[in-house]
């Protein structure tokens, strides 16, 4: 008996009339008899009787429409099951420690607060941010943009101008604005070889025959304005940094800005990841 003839048994049933059964169903009145039919066909005994212009459910009748409600029920159920469990799917985003720190934060508090979607967060690099959106880990992510991100589905969060941190008490910490020759000679605090920002850090300095010499080497935002703070150096970060104690940020001309995108596949979102998406861009007027 295929359950579609069992809904329409039991939505029959219920009415007794063929006619008000079939808009129940917005289905048309042949296709709903046709429909009983097939089902009293399969039963091998007939499931209604006419009276005059009433009709009645035969024994069987009544053992099916009992059968076709269960059944009915029975779907319901499972398939509202099925959703809560998808609704209670956690949404994973990943992000990079200083998105974390400095740009997220807002964003992810609006969702918790607004929201009962469970949400998973997982500190990953650019690329192995990526590859978690590519296997579908993860559902959203955030990241600095790169022109190979053509595949993915992008929307720019925020734009930081490069900062030099330098501690206080240095000379530099009072000037208004500095350009890559205040860093000349000077003991710097940089992220390790292999890294997008040593790179173009190296490439610019290079470019404008500025000597540089590397002083510490530390990976992540927090540990470089540490350092700087110890006095060990100075370090270019992004804009989007809190300084620490003891350090000052001054808008550094000569490289690029850096764009954080929100990313995720193409072909958009599910309702919770859009409103996830939706949290984080609330906060990119006061970003940026």
């Amino acid at each position: 008996m295929r359950s579609d003839w069992l809904a329409a048994f039991a939505v029959f049933a219920e009415h007794l009339n063929f006619t008000h059964a079939a808009a129940a169903m917005h289905m048309s009145q042949p296709a709903l008899h046709a429909q009983v039919t097939r089902l009293s066909e399969a039963v091998g005994a007939p499931l209604y009787t006419r009276q005059g212009r009433a009709l009645y459910l035969t024994p069987a009748g009544l053992e099916v429409a009992r059968f076709a409600r269960q059944d009915v029920a029975r779907r319901h159920e499972f398939l509202d099951q099925l959703h809560q469990r998808r609704r209670s799917a956690p949404i994973i985003l990943a992000a990079g420690q200083g998105a974390y720190l400095y740009i997220l934060g807002a964003g992810i508090e609006r969702f918790r607060a607004t929201h009962q979607v469970p949400l998973r967060l997982w500190t990953l690099d650019r690329q192995r941010c990526l590859d978690a959106l590519g296997s579908g880990r993860a559902q959203l992510g955030v990241t600095v943009y790169d022109e190979d991100m053509e595949r993915w589905e992008v929307t720019t969060l925020a734009r930081y101008e490069p900062m030099l941190a330098v501690p206080s008490e240095h000379p530099l910490a009072t000037e208004p604005r500095l350009t890559l020759e205040a860093l000349r000679d000077q003991p710097l605090v940089v992220p390790p070889p292999g890294s997008a920002l040593r790179q173009q850090l190296s490439l610019a300095l290079s470019a404008r025959s500025v000597p540089w010499k590397v002083e510490v080497e530390a990976s992540g935002w927090p540990l470089m304005l540490h350092f700087v703070a110890l006095g060990l150096g100075l370090a270019v970060v992004n804009g989007c940094c809190v300084a620490p104690k003891g350090v000052a940020l001054v808008p550094l001309e000569g490289l690029a800005s850096t764009r954080y995108v929100i990313v995720h596949q193409p072909g958009g979102c599910d309702d919770a990841t859009e409103a996830l998406k939706k949290c984080l861009m609330a906060q990119r007027a006061a970003l940026g």
